[in-house]
């Protein structure tokens, strides 16, 4: 059993959910300052679960055989998306940076799932998992609670860039 490998993707989950768990805050306030009409709202809100949707089966036939590198690669991912949002002025680089971050985790998220069936094929498997899970919630819930404790003079793009500080 490797307890700090459990500890470091659990750790790394939350980091990468906290900004996704932040997101629905933000989309009043970042339909008001960008005043995009609401399908091209619609269009940007979404960017993120179809390109997690579209990147699975490559992301997955790349973790297959550079696992250490997709785990960075994620990382990287989900803060060049969180960067590029945040610079963004227009429909085209908001979905841009949205699909980035989707991609970025969609990494993430498989490359830790694959560590862990590598690491725990025995009877300790259900508890890595859960643990990794539990992670994930707990990071949704921090991101949408840091939106909430934040001062409101603080624009949107940089309620953002706060909520993946711990990336």
């Amino acid at each position: 059993m490797r307890p700090p490998l459990i500890v470091l993707l659990a750790a790394t989950t939350l980091a990468n959910t906290c900004s996704i768990g932040a997101f629905p805050s933000l989309l009043p306030e970042i339909a008001r300052d960008s005043a995009l009409p609401d399908w091209q709202l619609g269009i940007f809100a979404g960017a993120f679960g179809f390109a997690r949707m579209v990147a699975d089966v490559p992301a997955g036939m790349f973790i297959a055989r550079r696992l250490p590198a997709a785990l960075i690669a994620g990382q990287i991912g989900m803060a060049a998306g969180a960067l590029v949002i945040a610079g963004a002025d227009s429909i085209g680089p908001l979905f841009a940076g949205r699909a980035l971050m989707g991609v970025g985790h969609a990494l993430s998220m498989l490359g830790g799932l694959t560590a862990i069936l590598h690491v725990y094929a025995g009877g300790r498997l259900s508890v890595a998992l859960n643990a990794v899970e539990f992670s994930a919630m707990i990071g949704l819930l921090g991101g949408a609670g840091l939106v909430s404790v934040l001062p409101r003079v603080l624009t949107w793009k940089a309620v953002l860039l706060l909520s993946c500080g711990p990336q």
